[in-house]
């Protein structure tokens, strides 16, 4: 079953903020994105075969762009001379998002990089008229993932290559921030609810966030040359405001999405402060490792 008040909240979370690029939040969310999501952006385009020594032009389609996470990560790789061959459209419903990627490819001269506000699932873009998509941390978001690989059979070419990458299922009861975040409110003089495991398919269609289900979907549409890949992530946390300040958004989603409305009220604004002296006494003021999983995820349409 879908999370529907999760779904609407997260959204409304990555609504939030400044859109200007000289805005220090929005640079630390940049850098937050490579830290945490870098690792498989990059190994997703090397698997897609867009990494070095990429000698043919192409069309790329990202959808769920963000930022521009795999947009940056493509212009390390591939040489100018091929970029100036080819061309990368990046797509997001969050206008935000979009808004921020173009002031990046504008600062920072960007190769033949552009972007537009678009809906995953219906994208409106002309048949066969990329030969990649790239879906990087995504497909366990947006509603209807089914209709987004089906949109991305039309509009890729024959042959055209699928990448898309997404969070493990088992992430929902141990990884990444979840343990430090459930032990955290497990130690408050008050109970809240935290659902445990926490829903890592939004979308409430859990094959779209475990290899085998994957598989088969992709099998079940026609895709060809399947590969999925499993990998091990690790972040590092410095200290425990080092933690409130990667996590607050989630943080917040957390809070605005599972806490009764008189809860928020009585000790919404004192939890962050309850965090990091939970996580201080925790990990005994020293750094630690954050890990998870993610699965990467490779098909190509036939010739």
């Amino acid at each position: 079953m879908a999370d529907t008040k999760a779904q609407s909240e997260l959204h409304q979370r990555y609504n939030e903020g400044s859109q200007s690029l000289d805005d220090p939040e929005v640079q630390h969310m940049i850098k937050q994105a490579d830290e945490m999501m870098g690792k498989p952006a990059r190994m997703l385009i090397a698997q897609a075969g867009l990494g070095p020594p990429t000698t043919t032009s192409f069309n790329l389609l990202d959808l769920g762009c963000g930022t521009g996470l795999v947009a940056s990560c493509v212009l390390e790789v591939v040489p100018p001379s091929v970029m100036s061959e080819s061309k990368v459209l990046c797509t997001d419903v969050n206008a935000r998002f979009v808004d921020i990627l173009m002031q990046r490819a504008q600062r920072d001269k960007w190769i033949n990089v552009d972007a537009a506000v678009g809906d995953a699932q219906n994208s409106g873009l002309p048949e066969h008229s990329f030969s990649h998509v790239t879906i990087n941390f995504a497909m366990h978001i947006i509603p209807d993932p089914a209709a987004v690989l089906r949109d991305a059979l039309r509009i890729l070419k024959p042959g055209g290559v699928l990448a898309f990458s997404v969070p493990h299922i088992d992430n929902g009861h141990d990884g990444g921030w979840i343990p430090d975040l459930r032990s955290a409110l497990e130690a408050l003089p008050f109970q809240t609810p935290f659902p445990d495991p926490m829903p890592v398919a939004l979308h409430g269609k859990s094959q779209w966030v475990q290899p085998e289900g994957i598989k088969a979907e992709l099998a079940n549409h026609g895709l060809i040359d399947v590969k999925v890949e499993t990998i091990e992530m690790i972040h590092s946390v410095a200290n425990a405001k080092s933690f409130l300040a990667s996590f607050a958004m989630m943080i917040k989603w957390v809070i605005e999405t599972y806490w009764t409305v008189e809860q928020k009220q009585q000790y919404g604004d004192e939890f962050n402060k309850l965090l990091v002296e939970h996580l201080q006494s925790k990990h005994g003021g020293k750094s630690w490792d954050l890990k998870s999983t993610a699965i990467l995820v490779t098909a190509r349409t036939p010739e």
